[in-house]
C-alpha cells in the first residue's frame, strides 16, 4: 500500500512540476539575443534598412527620437528608415525584461555631400567680377530638382541657382538678380551633360535664356571642378568647386 501511495505522490510531483513548467511566462529565447547589425548601424538619409532579431519572438521596441522610423514586423525583424541627419537610439525589449539597444547613425547621401561640396562655389563670367558665394552673405545658393532653369518641370534635370537677396555693392547689381544653370543630371557625375539652359535676370530687364552648347564637368588643378556651360554668344559660364 505504501509502495502504491509512493508511486501516487512521485506522478503528482511530476504532474505539479509539468503544469509549473507549462504556466511559466515563456522567455522566447531562441538562442542568443541579438540583432543582425549589432549595436550600431551607420545609415544615409533616406534609406531602408531590415534589422533580424535573434533570440526572441516576442519583443517591443522603441527610439529616443524621430530621426529613424523603425517598425516591427512579423518575422522577427524591424525596419528601418532614415529620416534625418543624426543619431537615433533603437531598444528592443525581451518579455523577460533583457533589453538591447542599437545607434543608429544616420549621415548624408552622396548627392547631399556633393550638393554641400558645391554650395559654396564661385561663379565666373556671371557678373563683370567673379562671385564668391562663400564670401557673399547676400547671395543664395540654391539646388532644385526636376526643374529647369526656365522654371518647367523635367524629370530628371537638376537647377542650380544663384540669387541676389539684397543690394551688394561689390558687384553692383540689385535684388532680385540671379543666375540658374540647369541640365539633365545631378551634377554628381563628370562628364558631358545633355539639355544644359542657362537663365539670366537682372532686375529691370527681361529675363534672357539661353540653351547650352554643351554643359561639362570636368577636372582642373587643385582639386577643383569646373562646371561649364558654354553659351552662345557669351563667354562660357564657369561654376569652380571643389573636387566632388
Amino acid at each position: 500500500m505504501k509502495s502504491i501511495t509512493h508511486i501516487l505522490y512521485v506522478i503528482l510531483v511530476a504532474l505539479w512540476c509539468s503544469a509549473t513548467v507549462a504556466c511559466r511566462p515563456d522567455n522566447d529565447t531562441k538562442g542568443t539575443f541579438t540583432l543582425s547589425c549589432g549595436n550600431n548601424l551607420n545609415m544615409v538619409e533616406g534609406e531602408n534598412e531590415i534589422i533580424m532579431v535573434n533570440g526572441a519572438d516576442v519583443f517591443t521596441i522603441s527610439t529616443d527620437n524621430d530621426k529613424a522610423k523603425c517598425v516591427k514586423n512579423d518575422n522577427n525583424t524591424i525596419t528601418v528608415t532614415a529620416m534625418k541627419l543624426g543619431d537615433c537610439t533603437l531598444t528592443i525589449s525581451r518579455n523577460d525584461g533583457e533589453k538591447l539597444t542599437c545607434t543608429i547613425t544616420i549621415g548624408k547621401s552622396v548627392a547631399q555631400k556633393d550638393f554641400e561640396i558645391i554650395s559654396k562655389p564661385r561663379v565666373e563670367n556671371w557678373m563683370p567680377e567673379t562671385v564668391y558665394t562663400a564670401t557673399t552673405p547676400a547671395l543664395q545658393v540654391t539646388f532644385e530638382t526636376g526643374i529647369d532653369a526656365a522654371g518647367r518641370r523635367i524629370e530628371g534635370t537638376t537647377t542650380l541657382g544663384f540669387y541676389f537677396t539684397d543690394v551688394y555693392a561689390s558687384y553692383t547689381t540689385e535684388a532680385g538678380a540671379y543666375c540658374r544653370l540647369s541640365a539633365k543630371s545631378d551634377f554628381t557625375q563628370r562628364g558631358t551633360l545633355s539639355d544644359g539652359m542657362v537663365a539670366i535676370y537682372t532686375p529691370g530687364q527681361p529675363v534672357k535664356h539661353y540653351m547650352c552648347e554643351k554643359v561639362e564637368i570636368v577636372n582642373i588643378l587643385n582639386d577643383q571642378l569646373w562646371i561649364v556651360a558654354s553659351i552662345p554668344g557669351r563667354p562660357d559660364l564657369r561654376i569652380v568647386t571643389e573636387v566632388f
